[in-house]
This record gives C-alpha cells, sequence and structure tokens, in this order.
C-alpha cells in the first residue's frame, strides 16, 4: 500500500466465521441508529467541526501552559453542511487506532463507525494489543469485509487490547517512526481516563515534531472514551458534554441479571445471604446502576463511605444492621452489592493503602538502583557486602533479612541463601511492614490486626501507576468475616447490646427470630463476565456514533481531542471535547503527572439522591427486580442507563416506579455494511 509516496505493508487477517454463533450472525445483521449529523440523502458520511465560542476551564493551566502548548481548549460543534460536504471528498489518509486498557462491549462497533466516517477512500490500520502493537509498528488491515461479522458483537478480540503506557523518550521514538513508516495521518486512541491522558500527550509530541520539521505531515490523535466502570464522564457548568463511556450499560445490565438471579434464588430458598462484589475501582457508578435496576437489600457506595468519613467500625455496622432487622422479621435470606474500590474508600484503610503505595515506591525505586548499577549479579542475587550500603543510602530497615519482598533474592555466601519470599510466613512480613518509616502508628495498629489474606493481597504486585490492584483484595470476605463476629456477639450478648442501645425489639418475636438466626453467606466477585457481552443496543448504537466523531475528527485533522455524543434521547450530536481542558495534577509513583480526573459518584446527583431515598425500603425485601437478559429487538431493546437517564434529567424514580423505563434515541435506525 501506498500513502504519500511511502510504500508500507499491512498484515490481513481473517475473521473465522465458523466461530460466530447462530446469536452472533443475528446481532451482525441488526441495523444500528445514526444520528442525523452523519446522514445525507440516507448515506453515511463524516461531519466537519468548527471550533465553538465555548471554551472549557482549565482545571490547571501552568500545567497546561507548560506541558501542552499545542493543545486547545475550545469545544468542537458540528460544523456548517457546506465543511462537511469537503470533509467527505477527503481521500488518500492513512488512519491508525489501538484499543487501550481493559475490553468492554461495543469495540467493534467503534471501529465499523470509523470505517464509514473514513469511507472507501481512506485506510483504516489497526495495530494488535493495544500500544504494544503501535510501538512495534506491526500494521493490520481493518476493512468492511471483516467488521460485518463482528458489528454489534462483543469485546475487542480481533485487534486485542494492552496496558503499556507510552511513557518514555524510547517509547515516543517508537511511535514516530511507526507514524513515518505508515505516513499516518491520524491515530485513534480507544481507552479510558489513562489511555485518553496518553493521547494528549502523543498529540503533543506528534505536533512539536511537525513544528519542528521532523514529520512532514500532522498527524492528528483523537480519543475515543471507554471504560466499564463508568468514570469517564464529563459534566461543566451543569452542561453534560459526556453522559458515559461505551461498555457501561453492558457490563452492568449482565452483573443485573446475576444479582437479580440471586435475589430471587434468596427470596425461594431464604436461608443464605450473597454478598457480591462487583467492578468499579475507582467509583461505584456500576454498584449504583446495579442497585436502581435490582433493588438489592443492601448496597455500600464507596463515594458516601469516603465523603460521611465512615469508619470499617461504620460500615459493618450499618451491613449488620440491615441483616439483623430482616432477621428480627423472619428474613433469614438476602442479597448485598459491594463496589469493587470500597477498600480504598474507607478513611483508615486509605491512609495505609497510601503509606504502603509510598513504601512500595521507595523500594522499586532500590530494586531498578540495584539494576542501574549493577550491583544485583546476572545470577539474580546480591552480594551480602553490598546489602548494609544500600540500607544506609536508603533506609530500610531490616533490608539484609528482607529485600527478597522486592522479588530479589541474594546469597550470604555460596551456600546459604535467603528464603524467596512465598516461604515467608505473613507475620515474617508484617514485622517488616510495620518496621518501615511509612507507616504511622495508626496504620502499623491496623496493618497488624489484618487477617493475614488481606495483608497478603495488600502486599501484591501495584498496577503500572504505582498503585494496589484493589480487585486482588477479598473486601467482600473482610467484611462478612467482620459481620459475623458481630451477630455472634449480639446473639451471644444480647442484653449488652440493649442496654448500649445497639439492638432493639418491638416484641418476643423478634428476639427469638433473632436468637436462632443462621447467617449463612456465600460470596463472589462480577467482574471479567461483564467485559465482553454482546452489547446492549445502547452501547452497539452509542459506540458506532462515537467511532463516527472520531473517525470525522481525525480526517478534519483535529488533534487533541476525545470523541462524544450528547442529548441521547433526542436525535444526539457529536462534539469534540478537549482533552488539555480535562487534565489536572496528580501524584503517581511519587511525582505528579498529568491525567484526567476521574469522575466519582456525587452525592447530589439525581441518581443518587433516587437510591437513597429508597434503599431503607428496598432493605426490607419487597421491592427487588430481576431485570432478566438483555434484549436485542422489541420496545425493551431501546433502554438506556437509568444513571445516565435519571443524573441527565430526562427520566424519575417516580416514572420507573410506575413500571416505566428510559428509552434512548440516537437517530435513524441504518444497516452499515449492506
Amino acid at each position: 500500500m501506498h500513502g504519500d509516496s511511502v510504500e508500507f505493508q499491512v498484515k490481513d487477517k481473517e475473521v473465522n466465521i465458523k466461530r460466530t454463533s447462530p446469536t452472533e450472525r443475528f446481532l451482525a445483521e441488526l441495523p444500528v441508529q445514526v444520528a442525523k449529523a452523519f446522514l445525507f440523502d440516507g448515506k453515511i458520511r463524516p461531519v466537519a467541526f468548527s471550533v465553538s465560542a465555548e471554551s472549557l476551564p482549565v482545571k490547571d493551566e501552568s500545567l497546561l501552559q507548560r506541558q501542552f502548548p499545542h493543545m486547545k481548549t475550545q469545544l468542537l460543534v458540528v460544523a456548517a453542511e457546506e465543511s462537511s460536504d469537503k470533509i467527505q471528498d477527503i481521500s488518500g489518509k492513512q488512519i491508525g487506532v489501538i484499543f487501550s486498557g481493559g475490553p468492554a462491549s461495543g469495540g467493534n462497533n467503534v471501529l465499523s463507525g470509523i470505517l464509514k466516517a473514513l469511507g472507501r477512500q481512506n485506510t483504516l490500520i489497526g495495530f494488535e494489543k493495544g500500544p504494544d502493537g503501535l510501538l512495534k509498528g506491526e500494521g493490520l488491515l481493518v476493512n468492511s469485509k471483516k467488521m460485518k461479522h463482528l458489528i454489534n458483537t462483543g469485546g475487542f478480540d480481533y485487534l486485542g487490547t494492552g496496558r503499556t503506557k507510552i511513557d518514555s523518550p524510547e517509547k515516543f521514538a517508537a511511535v514516530l517512526a511507526t507514524v513515518q513508516k505508515y505516513s499516518l495521518d491520524g491515530i485513534i486512541i480507544v481507552g479510558g481516563d489513562d489511555s485518553n491522558t496518553n493521547a494528549i500527550e502523543l498529540a503533543e509530541f506528534l505536533s512539536e515534531q511537525h513544528t519542528a520539521g521532523i514529520l512532514a505531515k500532522q498527524c492528528t490523535v483523537v480519543g475515543v472514551p471507554k471504560t466499564i466502570d463508568g468514570d469517564l464522564q464529563i459534566n461543566v457548568a451543569g452542561k453534560t458534554l459526556l453522559p458515559i463511556s461505551f461498555g457501561f450499560y453492558t457490563a452492568a445490565r449482565v452483573y443485573s441479571k446475576t444479582i437479580g438471579n440471586l435475589l430471587t434464588d434468596a427470596a425461594s430458598q431464604g436461608k443464605s445471604w450473597f454478598f457480591y462484589k462487583v467492578m468499579g475501582r475507582s467509583a461505584s457508578h456500576i454498584a449504583l446502576e446495579i442497585a436502581l435496576q435490582t433493588r438489592p437489600h443492601l448496597t455500600l457506595i464507596s463515594e458516601e463511605v469516603a465523603e460521611k468519613k465512615q469508619s470499617l467500625n461504620d460500615v459493618v455496622t450499618y451491613m449488620t444492621r440491615v441483616v439483623v432487622n430482616r432477621a428480627k422479621q423472619g428474613k433469614y435470606s438476602g442479597v448485598g452489592v459491594i463496589p469493587e474500590g470500597i477498600i480504598e474508600f474507607i478513611p483508615e484503610i486509605k491512609v495505609l493503602i497510601q503509606e504502603l503505595n509510598k513504601l512500595s515506591a521507595r523500594l522499586m525505586t532500590i530494586k531498578e538502583a540495584l539494576k542501574e548499577t549493577g550491583i544485583l549479579a546476572e545470577n539474580g542475587f546480591l552480594a551480602e557486602q553490598n546489602v548494609k550500603e544500600l540500607e544506609s543510602q536508603y533506609g530500610v530497615d531490616s533490608i539484609l533479612k528482607h529485600l527478597h519482598i522486592l522479588g530479589l533474592d541474594y546469597k550470604l555466601s555460596e551456600t546459604d541463601y535467603v528464603v524467596k519470599e512465598m516461604e515467608l510466613s505473613t507475620r515474617v512480613k508484617k514485622d517488616f511492614i510495620v518496621s518501615a518509616q511509612e507507616l504511622s502508628d495508626a496504620s502499623k495498629e491496623l496493618f497488624m490486626a489484618l487477617p493475614d489474606d488481606i495483608v497478603e493481597a495488600m502486599l501484591l504486585d501495584r498496577d503500572d501507576h504505582g498503585n494496589l490492584k484493589v480487585s486482588q483484595i477479598p473486601s467482600e470476605n473482610l467484611l462478612v468475616r467482620m459481620m459475623k463476629d458481630r451477630i455472634r456477639d449480639m446473639q451471644h450478648n444480647p442484653d449488652h447490646y440493649e442496654q448500649a442501645g445497639d439492638l432493639h425489639f418491638s416484641n418476643e418475636t423478634e428476639r427469638n427470630n433473632f436468637l436462632k438466626f443462621v447467617f449463612n453467606v456465600q460470596t463472589g466477585f462480577l467482574g471479567y463476565e461483564g467485559r465482553c457481552g454482546a452489547p446492549t443496543r445502547f452501547d452497539a448504537d452509542y459506540s458506532m456514533n462515537l467511532g463516527l466523531t472520531a473517525g470525522s475528527l481525525v480526517l478534519g485533522g483535529q488533534t487533541g481531542y476525545m470523541a462524544s455524543i450528547i442529548n441521547l434521547s433526542g436525535g444526539s450530536e457529536p462534539i469534540g471535547i478537549p482533552l488539555a481542558a480535562l487534565i489536572h495534577g496528580e501524584e503517581r509513583k511519587g511525582a505528579v503527572k498529568p491525567v484526567i480526573e476521574k469522575a466519582l459518584v456525587k452525592l447530589d446527583s439525581p441518581a443518587f439522591q433516587a437510591f437513597a431515598r429508597n434503599r431503607d425500603t428496598w432493605a426490607e425485601g419487597n421491592s427487588s427486580r430481576s431485570p432478566g437478559a438483555i434484549q436485542y429487538k422489541g420496545e425493551l431493546a431501546a433502554m438506556m442507563p437509568l444513571v445516565v437517564a435519571l443524573n441527565t434529567e430526562i427520566f424519575t424514580m417516580e416514572e420507573h416506579e410506575d413500571g416505566k423505563y428510559p428509552v434512548y434515541d440516537i437517530g435513524e435506525r441504518r444497516d452499515i455494511f449492506v
């Protein structure tokens, strides 16, 4: 293939049609809603964007001027029709695309939307396994022949994805080589807040290369919002600019089906509680959507715990109260929903984790220093004479005994080796950790009191940003264990709790019901099973239009923007959100880095307020709902996320109580690959 007289090769990857099920083939043939802005004489076309008079407020002006001087902060809106007439005549462009971060339902529709925007006269080149593919420079041709079999199906399986961050001069140079190799006019990065942060960093870098004359032509970079956690939402001055990320609703519906089934099971057998942790490390949007969909007896919202400064004891007390109140009524079963990241929002545990992260960062610095200075021998062992020197330099207590907690080994002599980390008892690890200078006295006391499995999870490897992988912590088990201890003590000493005002019985029947209650519990985690399911019609249509928007942005030469669709219930409008306006500084691995702030559940939002008004009633157990399987045809297929409908005030909880449901209207249905 050729691009501006540059010859390049792309791989061709066939789709295995035999592996598609009858359901997948059915889904691939369904038409998709297309925003009217992309329709002209009945055909799908790209649109041109123009700068809006509205400039978004910048979160960190000094950071923006220092690190992103080429980036703009004005909102982009659809331009006059004459401009869109011109953009559809653009030809010969080579556009690259990658998925970054965890997968989500709707990725194939994003690719399909980009393809339709580019048209046959431009080329879409995918890079497999996310940023790694972009770094290696091995392109894969993406065309309608392939996508017609994958549209409306879940996951990122055609291109794959990865979590590599482009964060070093060597990696930026590798991207530049790929851009030059394929003569790329644009790169589209499909990902969450961190991936879109990487997008603006890449946009700035490539703009600098073009300005310096290293790149003969501008290579634009555009982001597409993806995350099932729903923590990528943009609201400015009361105006919704990004209602949700694609993939969120499908994941929430998959989990809601399971929670609904468990609610029915609990009511059927009447003797067991189910406490299930659900995806959502930094935000509780998934848990909130599930609660609104299914009305479980108990749902925790991490942001509420943090804002109200609820301690671990406070959380356990609330959960115990719900269980005990049901037990007094002779209701010995129920369902609780716990956000994945709850542990990080409990104040005293948050402080502990922050201190552990600082210790981890310091230990990693030592590890890197060992490698760079060559102190670490090729055989992976550290000679004893180097250890005391390191202790003095870095101030790590007992490093001679415990450096292997870093994953390193060193030899004391030719025959005497230090035990490996896996052979250490949890008690030894605790003793080492609490000797570190980073931990406060309160954190040391809490750390020593935590169960061994929680401690082991807290000491596992950090993610690429130096943060604890909270999905590794069985927080649901910790909470349930503490509840069991509390309920057992209350049953053994009911008079004590009555005198303290923590237990109240209206009559002898309530007392007897509680005293004979057996707290049977089953726990679980709803996670990966929600990431790649066949997308809801909402996600299929929403992601298609995000792809159309992203394709239009790169064709128009816009860089440093994120694609978005607004007004989802009234025909919808594509816009371009300036990533520069979303950037602020945040400490990562001991240094301040530019990041896009995560959107958390706001306690004054209509969605949370609806939940808060009803949760006590739901706790009684007569209001639960089972939403069932995702629907792909008929009236129920047009449903949209309740949190989006409530927060954008196009729907009320009262309407939901009356059996109604929110419906989206993005545009007109079209067969995409005919």
